[in-house]
């Protein structure tokens, strides 16, 4: 996968401007802004946990597969061996006229086979070091993009801000478990309301939303429907 891959895997930012300024008094303004990066917080702290995972379960797949490829190598050259045995024994068998019980396979047959499989094994331990080591790279450059995602959306809540909107999607941070949007600098999740409209879906371009048995979708930055008012 490219690295742009992994940037999308963890988080699918639509767009994140800036913030409107709230029309309440100073200190409740304080109050939301808290709880707004409170929510920030969160919602980036439970991208690293899910990123944690991911990339685990990545590592665990890469060496199952190893674990699995190394069973097949040893499989492999003792089913070579046995046939070179069972051809053997078929030559003494028309030679001698019996089967002798001991193997027919020389020290230095079982040695080669041997060494033959230490090799094999040795170039999937390579590969597997190699696959891990790609992987945590991959693991550091999505936790990266998140922490900077995260500084930039702490400075917004933040940041003064002119021109106040109403029911305008300010916003989206997209994932499957766990999207959100802002809404006039506001936070929300499905299920939540604001300005009295209810936000029934967030996808990753756009923001469905509910008010007075009427439903409609905004973009970013879209102007806000007139069922706003």
């Amino acid at each position: 996968m490219k690295r742009e891959d992994f940037a999308v895997y963890t988080f699918i930012v639509v767009a994140v401007v800036s913030l409107a300024i709230s029309t309440y008094p100073a200190e409740a303004q304080q109050t939301n802004k808290q709880k707004q990066l409170k929510e920030v917080k969160t919602y980036i702290a439970n991208r690293r946990k899910a990123i944690d995972r991911h990339y685990q379960n990545q590592i665990t797949e890469l060496t199952l597969r190893a674990e699995k490829h190394s069973r097949e190598i040893e499989q492999a050259e003792k089913a070579s061996l046995d046939k070179t045995d069972l051809f053997r024994k078929t030559g003494y068998l028309d030679e001698h006229g019996f089967v002798p019980k001991d193997s027919l396979l020389s020290d230095k047959d079982v040695a080669q086979a041997k060494t033959r499989t230490e090799e094999k094994k040795k170039q999937v331990a390579t590969r597997l070091q190699m696959g891990t080591e790609n992987v945590e790279k991959q693991k550091q450059f999505a936790l990266q993009k998140l922490k900077e995602f995260e500084e930039q959306l702490s400075d917004d809540v933040f940041k003064p801000k002119p021109d106040p909107t109403r029911g305008v999607v300010t916003g989206i941070v997209y994932s499957d478990e766990q999207p959100l949007a802002l809404v006039d600098g506001q936070v929300v999740h499905k299920g939540d309301s604001v300005h009295g409209a209810k936000v029934v879906e967030i996808l990753p371009q756009t923001v469905e939303f509910e008010k007075d048995d009427t439903r409609w979708k905004q973009r970013v930055r879209q102007s806000a429907n007139p069922t706003w008012e």
